[in-house]
């Protein structure tokens, strides 16, 4: 009885106590269908923005995107979650609560490409992950690719600014111009006038 409230305010605070006792997650008939819809158009075969890919569960592990049996470690459940220093993605439209726990199943279960492929012992008996910094690279990868954007974009709004800050001043200096030969045109009158 004590275990098993226990384990009820565990899972009430969201706390994956085993994701393997969770129903086991297919890629080709969970996981593809959210990755197809939602991702493969910026990182598919006709477009890899970040050099990343999602389009296949190969694509996934050679792209460094998964930690099989540690969602925690995965920089793909991360952006999709959007943890704290990371781009959350997709930028708009963002995955279901089921959806993300559907792909976070499926990491924490092992990544498998389909239901026959056998689990390594590493990920077979995997703990349940700790918050930690295990495979932290494609994270700061993807944090630096970011900053560098960023950056970039910074720069190309400054020169934007620049450049209109210098149109304005050429504005206000042909405006003065004008003004003063209005202005010039203007006493040429009245003194003409006055000499007639």
């Amino acid at each position: 009885m004590i275990r098993d409230i226990a384990l009820a305010c565990l899972l009430s605070l969201g706390v994956n106590v085993n994701a393997r006792s969770a129903a086991p997650v297919d890629y080709a008939r969970d996981v593809q269908p959210i990755l197809a819809l939602n991702c493969v158009g910026c990182h598919g075969p006709q477009k890899a923005k970040s050099g990343i890919r999602v389009d296949s569960p190969a694509e996934l592990a050679n792209s460094g995107t998964i930690v099989r049996g540690n969602s925690a470690n995965s920089s793909l459940f991360l952006c999709l979650n959007g943890a704290e220093g990371v781009k959350q993605m997709p930028p708009k439209n963002r995955l279901t609560a089921d959806q993300m726990t559907t792909i976070k199943n499926w990491i924490d279960q092992g990544a498998r490409a389909n239901a026959a492929e056998k689990p390594n012992a590493a990920v077979a008996n995997a703990q349940p992950a700790k918050p930690a910094a295990v495979n932290a690279k494609p994270v700061e990868n993807a944090n630096e690719r970011q900053k560098d954007a960023v950056e970039k974009a910074r720069e190309r709004q400054k020169d934007v600014m620049e450049k209109a800050r210098e149109r304005q001043k050429d504005a206000m200096e042909k405006a003065r111009e004008r003004q003063k030969d209005a202005m010039e045109k203007a006493r040429e009158r009245r003194n003409k006038e006055k000499d007639d």
